[in-house]
């Protein structure tokens, strides 16, 4: 394997795991099935992690214009009105595996509120040969942080 990724949401409590596919042209996309899960539940987060990993990144055919044009819904997985709201709530990780080297890039809103753009302050990079498992374990705990600050913050 010479590249894989995926994504992870958190917003409202709960994380979100999106299949991540790869076009024939490039370009990566997180797609259904997406996977739900309440952020205090670690055995159900790496049970959930895991298994989304083992089944993404296939190539799959680059979607054509019409397809493209869809109006992003990903909000609503997580019970948002509109994309714009949970673009300013979410968090939002990266995980990158290149020639089994791991990278968890954690990822902020930009100024002009529009998307997500690199944090690479917070960006971490694990030895040459650590295992998914223990990416997954810091990934996890991340989520969890950031989950537990945002309870003291909403108190």
């Amino acid at each position: 394997m010479a590249s894989q990724s995926w994504s992870v949401y958190y917003a409202n409590s709960k994380v979100l795991v999106p299949t991540r596919v790869e076009t024939t042209a490039g370009v990566g996309m997180s797609v259904d099935p997406m996977e739900i899960v309440d952020a205090d539940n670690t055995a159900g987060l790496k049970r959930t992690i895991l298994t989304t990993i083992a089944k993404s990144n296939p190539i799959v055919p680059h979607p054509n214009q019409d397809e493209m044009s869809q109006p992003i819904t990903i909000h609503k997985k997580l019970d948002f009105k509109s994309y714009r709201a949970f673009n300013n709530t979410a968090m939002l990780w990266h995980v990158r595996n290149i020639n089994n080297l791991y990278e968890i890039e954690f990822t902020k809103v930009p100024e002009n509120r529009r998307g997500y753009v690199p944090d690479l302050s917070k960006t971490i990079t694990f030895p040459q040969g650590t295992t998914v498992e223990i990416v997954v374990d810091k990934l996890i705990e991340i989520i969890q942080q950031a989950h537990h600050q945002k309870i003291v913050e909403e108190t």
